[in-house]
């Protein structure tokens, strides 16, 4: 933590209204039980596809298969079974586009990185473990207009996959 984050939520504290308890996130976020089988229902819900495989090349292979040349497959550092949010990081500025661009995006994620909540992937983030700059994706790109006409793909990818190794 910075020091000048640490003097704010000091000086937040010290100002808050008599009464009011320290909001922990950590102590009222949901936990999962299984975090893969949730996660997985919720990336269903979203439009994507997960698909389990028994190891990063197996992944590479089906991509390869399954999606072409209109295809682009990146790793993720961590997965959040609440929203099915995968943290893509971007080391250098010639990756931010890809996920974006591509028409079908494949993520391969490991099961163990598949956290509970939105609480535990920010706090993996923030301690440095993981690439600080990144986004997080949930499943195929969707906007509706106010005549409630959705749109897939519209901002990014139309298809999205995720897999589980």
């Amino acid at each position: 933590m910075t020091e000048a984050r640490t003097s704010i939520l000091a000086a937040l504290r010290e100002n808050r209204p008599k009464g009011e308890a320290d909001l922990v996130l950590e102590d009222i976020a949901i936990q999962y039980e299984d975090p893969f089988v949730s996660f997985s229902a919720m990336m269903k819900k979203n439009g994507g596809l997960v698909v389990a495989m028994d190891s990063a090349d197996s992944a590479v292979a089906d991509f390869a298969n399954r999606c072409g040349p209109d295809g682009v497959l990146l790793e993720g550092e961590l997965a959040v079974a609440e929203n099915a949010a995968i943290w893509i990081p971007f080391r250098d500025e010639a990756e931010r586009a890809r996920p974006f661009l591509a028409e079908t995006l494949a993520v391969i994620v490991r099961r163990a990185d598949i956290v509970s909540n939105m609480a535990q992937a920010y706090a993996r983030i923030g301690t440095g473990e993981l690439p600080g700059y990144g986004v997080f994706m949930a499943g195929p790109s969707k906007t509706a207009d106010i005549a409630q006409c959705l749109v897939i793909g519209a901002h990014g990818p139309i298809e999205f996959v995720t897999y589980l190794v």
